[in-house]
């Protein structure tokens, strides 16, 4: 009984106030999802925790496409490859609206170009095993890319 009467007072109480709607923040706008700058520390481990879903992706992909260029075969390489892309555009979208640390926002636009251009190499990658084209330039691509975010995530350690 006072369970039931807690949660109508609550739902009275939202009704009286006029609860917002909380609205995500979008990638595509600028919008950040924290309200305040994060601490130097917990900037660094939360985009290197991104840059390492990017490189594992990509070094994955990049070993099964060393696999493929030499005659094997990868039965489900294409929807392994559209899943790879999913998670790589989750952690852009996830590093585009977090606000920076004070003084990271240079990084902060090199990391994010960088996340793309790795993510435009995968779904080129996928369009490739999709039709059956040559994959030999992807190898380059993805060992450019895991060279780049690495060398990136190198700036954060400091």
């Amino acid at each position: 009984m006072k369970r039931t009467a807690a949660i109508i007072g609550i739902l009275l109480l939202c009704t009286i106030a006029g609860c917002t709607e909380i609205k995500p923040d979008s990638p595509s706008n600028g919008e950040y999802a924290t309200q305040n700058k994060n601490s130097s520390l917990e900037y660094s481990l939360y985009i290197n925790k991104q840059i390492t879903v990017f490189i594992n992706q990509i070094s994955t992909r990049m070993g099964v496409c060393r696999n493929i260029s030499q005659g094997y075969k990868a039965d489900n390489e294409v929807m392994l490859a559209k899943e790879s892309v999913q998670i790589m555009q989750d952690a852009l979208d996830e590093v585009t609206v977090t606000n920076p640390s004070s003084g990271s926002d240079d990084n902060r636009e090199n990391t994010i170009l960088s996340m793309q251009t790795a993510l435009e190499h995968m779904k080129g990658y996928v369009d490739a095993v999709e039709h059956g084209f040559k994959l030999d330039g992807y190898i380059k691509d993805f060992e450019n890319d895991f060279n780049q975010l690495t060398g990136l995530a190198n700036l954060y350690y400091q």
